[in-house]
């Protein structure tokens, strides 16, 4: 076929034009007009289409509880000299093995980040925590067991949300992290 043919010099003799418009017209199913292979069952197709997403909604409803959980409690100190709201943290381990995470020697006081933003809409901004290293221990938070420490936020953040994240791991020799554990916000009042 050459560049200049045009498709009305292809059709045979015996061919008539038809308009668009009727060769879109709806067919009886099964009509000598459909083709082959065209045919669509509406309560079918949509099963199919429907199945990965009730799946998909299940599973994620479905979800466990996270391996390791912190939580923090209302503020149960202002200390006014030191300019520190303190609030009691909870490490819950909810897995079926134990878990660790690094503090000082004092056992109360394990390595954590705290964030800090005035609202929802605001970025975490991270407090500057200095943490001495020294004597830093693993210590083990058993297959259902829960340790608490305290956890303190300035109190010139009052008004703002705080949350606290902390590195767990799965032995206490390991350097690599399992999973870095976060508590919901709360306000510093």
């Amino acid at each position: 076929m050459s560049r200049n043919t045009k498709p009305q010099e292809l059709r045979s003799e015996n061919e008539t034009h038809q308009p668009v418009a009727s060769q879109c017209e709806a067919q009886p199913r099964g009509s000598a007009r459909e083709p082959a292979g065209w045919e669509f069952d509406a309560p079918r197709e949509m099963k199919i289409l429907l199945l990965p997403l009730v799946i998909a909604v299940l599973s994620a409803c479905s979800a466990t509880a996270p391996p390791v959980r912190l939580t923090l409690g209302a503020p149960t100190d202002h200390k006014a000299v030191s300019g520190l709201v303190v609030f009691p943290a909870h490490i819950t381990n909810h897995s079926k093995e134990p878990v660790w995470f690094y503090g000082n020697c004092v056992p109360t006081m394990p390595y954590y980040s705290a964030f800090t933003r005035k609202s929802k809409a605001d970025r975490w901004e991270e407090l500057p925590y200095s943490q001495c290293g020294l004597g830093a221990t693993a210590y083990e938070v058993a297959p259902g067991a829960t340790k608490s420490f305290q956890s303190v936020a300035p109190s010139d953040e009052a008004g703002h949300q705080y949350r606290i994240e902390l590195d767990i791991y799965k032995s206490p020799t390991s350097p690599k992290k399992m999973l870095q554990v976060s508590s919901e916000p709360t306000l510093i009042q």
